[in-house]
This record gives structure tokens, sequence and C-alpha cells, in this order.
């Protein structure tokens, strides 16, 4: 024989599953949940690399870039490097925690004689990753530029000892 359950009591027992359910979901989803981290971690990627997508297909060219540095004369036109500028404030703002993109920003800062947002963005890069050598190294040139010779000396030899434990 089949025990057949009255209809308010089916009723009852799903209720109450769909409550477990949603407790079990919402307390996974409250925090705490290593699950929870791993997902919203996940997520925190994802949207990284869209942006960076989206962004990429903007992006000046790095022959350009590397022409404008290698010209004597770069000072002549401050606003040679403007697009470079945009592009890398922009990769900033929407991935603030990429040293790479601090980096070049404050080489083209530097370049555009902006010294101090260059000194700002390429200490952002060494916040977040202590061993950029074309970071330190451009910190060595500004200071020295700036007549801070110990400062100079002292990001020199770090870029020194980085570039050593990079070979």
């Amino acid at each position: 024989q089949t025990c057949a359950l009255p209809i308010y009591k089916k009723i009852l027992l799903i209720a109450i599953a769909v409550l477990l359910f949603i407790a079990v979901v919402w307390s996974a989803l409250a925090g705490g949940n290593p699950l929870n981290s791993f997902l919203v971690k996940q997520r925190e990627q994802v949207r990284a690399k869209a942006k960076l997508t989206t962004l990429n297909h903007f992006i000046p060219s790095f022959e350009n870039l590397t022409a404008l540095i290698r010209e004597k004369n770069r000072s002549s036109d401050p606003e040679a490097l403007s697009p470079y500028i945009r592009y890398y404030r922009k990769v900033v703002e929407a991935i603030p925690n990429m040293a790479d993109a601090h980096t070049v920003l404050g080489f083209c800062y530097y370049y555009s004689g902006q010294k101090q947002e260059a000194l700002k963005h390429l200490r952002s890069s060494l916040e977040i990753n202590a061993g950029s050598t074309i970071a330190l190294y451009n910190l060595g040139l500004i200071f020295f530029e700036l007549g801070e010779y110990k400062q100079s000396l002292k990001f020199a030899k770090r870029a020194r000892s980085e570039e050593h434990t990079s070979e």
C-alpha cells in the first residue's frame, strides 16, 4: 500500500523544502562562505578582463609611442603623448590595480614633462608591484632631474637589484 498524504501536508512539506533552499542560498550569498568569495573574485576578474578588452579597441599604436620617445625634441610637442595619457588614464580608472598601466602612464607623463603626475603613477605602480624595474628606473631619472640625488640613487640601486633578480 502507498501512504497517501493529505494535500495540505504535501504543500507544507514543499514549503519547508523551499524555505530551507532559500536559507541555504541566502547564507551562501551573505558572505563568509568560501564559495561566495570565490564567485565574487571570479566575477571581478571577468569584469576587469571585459573592461580591458573594450579598452584595447582604442589603444594607440606603440610604434608611434616609441618613435615619440626616441625623438630628441619631444618637448617641442607636449601634446604628442596626450592620446597615450588619455588611454592609460582610462585603463587605470577601469582597473586601478594594474601596475603596468600605472607604469606606462607615469612614463608618458614623464616624457611629456609632467614630472609630478609621473611620480604619482610610478609610485602607484610600485605599491602594486614593488619589483617593477621600469618604474624604479624612471623614478630614479625623475629624482635625478629634480636634484634629489639620494632618492635617485636609492631607486637606481633598487632597479639594478631587481634587474639582476629577474635574470
